[in-house]
């Protein structure tokens, strides 16, 4: 009677451990969607930017501006031998201010693009430009419309990732009906396109 009673305990036992032992539920930051979804954001951010050009006089640069600038023949054909080739043909450049005075402008170019390691780097090159060689100077500046034209199609995008991401991540469940559990796909129902030839595609 003894021996009964210890292995109905054991077994009572046994059992409280295997419910205690059942994973609890990932939360909201552990679910991969949501690790991805925050990847991306981390990435698209810095290309969501937007800029157009607006003319300007050379007196309203400063250091560290984005400018673009039309050069004089002359000037380019200088501009040309000087680099050995690199800009050939170029009238109109891009690049940052980096000084400047009622003379000319030192503006730094990206020539070329390189990796270190898994990290592109930009080399860049600076020339002297003479103010009164210049043609046109235009500044770069944020366009708030398109930029935010674009950060909300990113949001979107984001977001469709981050729901497709929750709807896999929670398990045990089943759609109506049907009776099957999301994870395995058997209950889902195939997303189908009409193609104008009257052909199904299932997705």
């Amino acid at each position: 009677m003894s021996m009964f009673h210890s292995s109905s305990a054991r077994a009572r036992e046994l059992g409280g451990r295997s419910r205690n032992s059942r994973p609890s539920p990932r939360t909201g930051s552990d679910l991969p969607g949501s690790r991805v979804a925050a990847s991306l954001v981390a990435l698209a951010l810095p290309l969501c930017a937007c800029h157009t050009f607006a003319p300007v006089s050379p007196g309203e640069l400063s250091a560290g501006v984005g400018m673009r600038a039309r050069l004089s023949a002359s000037v380019a054909d200088s501009l040309e031998t000087a680099s050995s080739g690199e800009f050939r043909g170029a009238r109109t450049i891009e690049g940052t201010v980096v000084g400047l005075d009622a003379a000319e402008i030192v503006v730094e170019i990206p020539v070329t693009r390189d990796f270190v390691g898994m990290r592109p780097v930009d080399l860049n090159q600076r020339v002297r430009l003479p103010v009164e060689e210049l043609e046109l100077v235009e500044i770069r500046r944020l366009n708030v419309f398109r930029t935010g034209i674009l950060v909300g199609g990113v949001g979107a995008g984001l977001g469709t990732v981050v729901a497709s991401g929750l709807f896999g991540s929670f398990g045990g469940s089943s759609l109506p009906g049907t009776g099957q559990p999301v994870e395995d796909g058997r209950g889902l129902i195939p997303f189908r396109i009409r193609i104008p030839l009257g052909i199904g595609a299932g997705w």
